[in-house]
């Protein structure tokens, strides 16, 4: 009598549960992407007689991603970094050096600040992004470590008298965890979800935990960005930054 044919699986696939989230086996890649923060307060050092001073953020609603992606709602989020590359080590342990830049910021003073012509709020914005990057290391496929240094100028704007004063920042942070899976309650594909573009997270990238950004003088605590404050307080990990900044004045 023939025997029955049997068929053996050549192929085994491993699906890893983080955070109630299935995540297949991953590459050893980071794709192209952005994150989305959203700053629980702030402290920046304008020197001299101003000395330190607090700021809130002040939410974007909306951002311009561009392409096909377009406007999306960006709910809480005052501050974006953008991932310029995608960051790829080849292999555990391995790490790779990627461009990134600080694209959107928007915070507002707690308190009237002269910077020119009388007490008056001041509105914190992005001015130019003077070449940041984060280097991206691999624990295993689906997680590990970064590193990133931050250089900025962040432009102060009088919302009264329209005076400007721009400051540079260099901020950098080491041994921070990333993941996989979302952090977070903005979830937008193509932005910070299945960047692969076949419905994986097989190269996403999702910050864990403390961030702490340090050179100096400032604070800048960001969390991790929500539709509305209500779904932040339900749940959810927190992303915290902390900045500190060295700073000098620049010509307008």
């Amino acid at each position: 009598m023939r025997k029955p044919s049997v068929f053996l699986p050549l192929l085994f696939v491993v699906v890893v549960e983080l955070g109630g989230t299935r995540v297949a086996q991953a590459d050893f890649v980071v794709a192209e992407g952005w994150d989305l923060f959203k700053t629980d307060s702030a402290q920046f050092d304008f020197g001299g007689p101003i000395g330190f001073q607090e700021f809130e953020g002040v939410p974007l609603g909306t951002f311009d991603f561009g392409g096909t992606i377009g406007v999306q709602n960006t709910g809480d989020a005052d501050t974006i970094v953008q991932r310029l590359a995608a960051a790829d080590s080849g292999g555990v342990p391995g790490t790779d050096t990627i461009p990134i830049e600080l694209v959107a910021l928007s915070l507002v003073s707690v308190n009237p600040i002269d910077i020119g012509s009388g007490a008056e709020i001041l509105d914190a914005t992005i001015n130019i992004d003077n070449g940041s990057s984060m280097d991206i290391t691999f624990d295993d496929m689906n997680g590990g470590i970064f590193d990133s240094t931050l250089d900025f100028d962040v432009k102060f704007t009088g919302q009264t008298s329209g005076d400007m004063v721009v400051i540079n920042k260099i901020f950098t942070a080491t041994g921070n965890d990333w993941q996989r899976a979302p952090t977070g309650n903005i979830v937008i594909d193509g932005v910070n979800h299945f960047l692969k573009g076949d419905s994986t997270e097989d190269q996403d990238f999702w910050p864990v935990g403390v961030v702490t950004h340090d050179a100096g003088v400032g604070t800048h605590h960001d969390t991790i960005a929500v539709p509305e404050p209500s779904a932040f307080l339900c749940g959810g990990f927190a992303i915290i930054a902390l900045f500190l900044g060295r700073s000098r004045r620049r010509p307008i």
